[in-house]
Protein backbone atom coordinates (compact mmCIF):
# COMPACT_ATOMS: atom_id res chain seq x y z
CA UNK A 1 0.00 0.00 0.00
CA UNK A 2 1.43 3.55 -0.76
CA UNK A 3 1.42 6.15 1.63
CA UNK A 4 1.23 9.76 0.88
CA UNK A 5 2.62 12.77 2.84
CA UNK A 6 1.33 16.50 1.91
CA UNK A 7 3.91 19.15 2.08
CA UNK A 8 1.65 21.73 0.76
CA UNK A 9 -1.83 22.76 -0.73
CA UNK A 10 -2.65 25.14 -3.49
CA UNK A 11 -6.43 26.61 -4.42
CA UNK A 12 -7.17 28.04 -7.54
CA UNK A 13 -9.98 28.60 -10.11
CA UNK A 14 -11.42 25.27 -10.29
CA UNK A 15 -7.93 23.40 -9.04
CA UNK A 16 -6.32 22.16 -6.00
CA UNK A 17 -2.21 21.71 -6.28
CA UNK A 18 -0.98 19.43 -3.84
CA UNK A 19 2.86 18.65 -3.21
CA UNK A 20 3.33 15.36 -1.29
CA UNK A 21 6.10 13.22 -0.82
CA UNK A 22 4.43 9.61 -2.14
CA UNK A 23 5.68 5.92 -0.86
CA UNK A 24 6.19 3.31 -3.64
CA UNK A 25 4.85 0.48 -1.70
CA UNK A 26 8.16 -1.87 -2.31
CA UNK A 27 8.95 -3.73 0.79
CA UNK A 28 12.39 -3.33 0.16
CA UNK A 29 12.78 0.19 -1.18
CA UNK A 30 15.49 1.84 0.85
CA UNK A 31 14.65 5.27 -1.21
CA UNK A 32 11.25 5.83 0.61
CA UNK A 33 9.57 8.44 0.69
CA UNK A 34 9.89 9.91 -3.04
CA UNK A 35 9.49 13.45 -4.48
CA UNK A 36 8.63 15.98 -3.30
CA UNK A 37 5.77 15.59 -6.64
CA UNK A 38 3.21 17.96 -7.44
CA UNK A 39 -0.54 16.53 -8.82
CA UNK A 40 -3.60 19.18 -9.12
CA UNK A 41 -6.72 17.63 -9.10
CA UNK A 42 -10.23 18.85 -9.28
CA UNK A 43 -13.75 18.69 -10.24
CA UNK A 44 -15.13 18.42 -14.31
CA UNK A 45 -18.68 19.71 -15.38
CA UNK A 46 -19.84 15.87 -15.02
CA UNK A 47 -19.03 16.71 -11.34
CA UNK A 48 -16.53 13.39 -12.00
CA UNK A 49 -12.63 14.16 -10.05
CA UNK A 50 -9.63 14.55 -12.05
CA UNK A 51 -5.98 14.09 -10.75
CA UNK A 52 -2.61 14.54 -12.48
CA UNK A 53 0.63 13.76 -12.13
CA UNK A 54 2.71 16.81 -13.28
CA UNK A 55 6.05 15.82 -11.84
CA UNK A 56 8.96 17.30 -9.49
CA UNK A 57 8.73 20.86 -10.89
CA UNK A 58 5.79 22.61 -12.10
CA UNK A 59 4.80 23.96 -15.22
CA UNK A 60 5.61 28.13 -16.36
CA UNK A 61 2.00 27.93 -16.85
CA UNK A 62 0.61 26.28 -13.17
CA UNK A 63 3.00 28.15 -11.28
CA UNK A 64 1.43 31.57 -13.13
CA UNK A 65 -2.03 29.93 -11.60
CA UNK A 66 -0.68 29.58 -8.19
CA UNK A 67 0.71 33.17 -8.24
CA UNK A 68 -2.44 34.86 -8.96
CA UNK A 69 -4.39 32.59 -6.47
CA UNK A 70 -2.13 33.67 -3.63
CA UNK A 71 -1.90 37.28 -5.01
CA UNK A 72 -5.64 37.07 -4.90
CA UNK A 73 -5.84 35.59 -0.98
CA UNK A 74 -3.67 38.11 0.12
CA UNK A 75 -5.99 41.18 -0.87
CA UNK A 76 -8.98 39.46 0.57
Amino acid sequence: MTKTRIVNRYHTAGSLYTLAWVSCGKKNCSNCPHGPYWYVSGVGPSGKTWKRYIGKKLTLHDEQKISAALKKEVQA
